[in-house]
């Protein structure tokens, strides 16, 4: 089956101050009509102060499950929208802080009423080398297949920062969330750990994965699961560079590779192409996609 997409996106900047953003696209499957999504937000900022509000709209026609365009249940439309607050000050002697809140709210059109999630806490401290930790709260109700859920999600981490030739990610949470694929809804936590090296200046190696235990709504232990991953990166010329990504999930016996070129065209333009090798015990895929990213001056 052919499925194509058509997207446009902009953006504007309105003095120091604020920020526009606008996308919309088109899908089309050969012999099932087409659909759309669009969406805007906008950003405000003013010394330590930083706002936000965006919305979007997604058809319950558009399709883009086998290009990967975005995330999303297949025939459900959607809206949504969200508003976002930081405050971000400087510390002497120790680094930025920032602060923030949101609360974004979401109705899908095979659901009644609006589901909202509420962002209670998001810390964040960036210190003068570079690193910094984290630490987000949030509290959420959701509907699914016409019940209503309600929890809560809890996550810290801390990162090495850029700084040096080499970067440690680490972190983990827990969350209440419902399992789709065994249909409960139970509660997860989990743990991560990435490592990122550069033997050179133009070279960047990077390993790390992930573990995740799921449990049942009684509290016992249904399973847990692993993720593995590992990216290559070279800047072969100053315009050019080359991404090659491997991921394998063995407990669903799947594994990718992708692989990405990218060639800069113009300031703040570029050209990507990339191909993707995926293998499941269902099936072998494989995908190419073109990109053209060209900035217009004005």
């Amino acid at each position: 089956m052919l499925q194509r997409i058509a997207a446009v996106d902009s953006r504007l900047e309105w003095g120091d101050r604020y920020t526009f953003n606008g996308h919309a696209a088109r899908s089309g499957d050969q012999g099932r009509g087409s659909g759309y999504m669009a969406g805007a937000d906008m950003e405000y900022r003013h010394g330590s102060i930083l706002g936000g509000l965006s919305c979007r709209s997604i058809g319950a026609a558009f399709s883009a499950d086998r290009l990967g365009f975005i995330e999303r249940d297949a025939g459900v439309g959607s809206r949504s929208v969200e508003i976002s607050a930081d405050w971000r000050p400087r510390i002497e002697g120790l680094g930025q802080l920032s602060l923030g809140q949101a609360v974004s709210m979401e109705r899908r059109s095979v659901e009644k009423g609006w589901g909202w999630e509420w962002t209670t806490a998001d810390l964040s401290l960036f210190t003068w080398d570079h690193s910094f930790a984290s630490l987000t709260h949030r509290l959420w109700r959701w509907p699914w297949q016409g019940t209503w859920y309600e929890g809560q999600t809890f996550d810290v981490g801390f990162d090495t920062g850029d700084s040096r030739r080499w970067k440690l990610d680490v972190g983990g949470g827990f969350r209440d969330r419902f399992d789709f694929d065994d249909g409960y809804f139970g509660a997860a936590r989990s743990v991560r750990a990435e490592l990122q090296v550069k033997p050179s200046a133009s070279l960047a190696l990077e390993g790390g994965g992930s573990r995740v235990w799921e449990y049942l709504p009684a509290g016992d232990l249904d399973e847990g699961k692993t993720i593995w991953r590992g990216r290559a990166t070279w800047f072969a010329t100053r315009r050019l560079f080359l991404r090659a990504f491997v991921q394998e999930a063995r407990y669903l016996g799947e594994s990718d590779i992708n692989l990405l070129a990218s060639y800069e065209i113009a300031p703040k333009s570029r050209v990507y192409l990339a191909c993707n090798l995926g293998d499941s015990v269902q099936e072998r895929a494989e995908r190419v996609r073109l990109k053209v990213a060209y900035l217009l001056p004005y």
